[in-house]
């Protein structure tokens, strides 16, 4: 499956080989809108269009649009790891959802599917030493595993030091 994206909709695009055309439903919204076109241009044109009604008639109706991410998910972690973060969130003077979140970013920025120019995401510091520090600190084998605070000074000089 292929996507599309338009005005924050992700869409599908699919090959029903039965219909012998091409089609796809705007993605992560409760409401059903689909399209289906012959070629590809014309699907994205068609899922374009979809977009664009459907936010006309929400409008008209007086609903307001589904949109595909409210920004508030549920994740399930050990609670060893629950615990390390809620530690390290509060070292940070953050909250557990500001460290996750930040968390989830620089993971993001590190795949290369996130940061783009029109993604709105700031990164405080230099990606580089960011995603460095992040290495090093996956590679420790360190004794101190567990224990609530491992600086991350400690972990590079023990790497030195091996």
């Amino acid at each position: 499956m292929s996507h599309m994206k338009y005005k924050d909709y992700l869409g599908s695009a699919e090959v029903s080989q039965k219909d012998a055309c091409l089609h796809g439903k705007i993605l992560f919204i409760q409401d059903l809108v689909t399209y289906e076109a012959e070629t590809v241009t014309e699907l994205e044109k068609s899922f374009h269009e979809a977009v664009d009604d459907y936010l006309e008639t929400c409008k008209e109706v007086g609903k307001d649009p589904d949109r595909p991410f409210t920004g508030t998910f549920q994740i399930r972690v050990s609670p060893d790891i629950h615990r390390l973060a809620a530690m390290s969130a509060k070292v940070q003077n953050q909250s557990l959802n500001e460290w996750v979140g930040e968390a989830i970013e620089l993971r993001l920025a590190a795949s290369g599917t996130a940061g783009g120019p029109n993604s709105g995401i700031q990164y405080p510091k230099s990606s580089s030493e960011e995603f460095e520090d992040l290495r090093l600190l996956r590679e420790a084998k360190t004794e101190a595993y567990g224990q609530p605070l491992v600086s991350l000074e400690k972990v590079k000089k023990e790497l030195q030091e091996e």
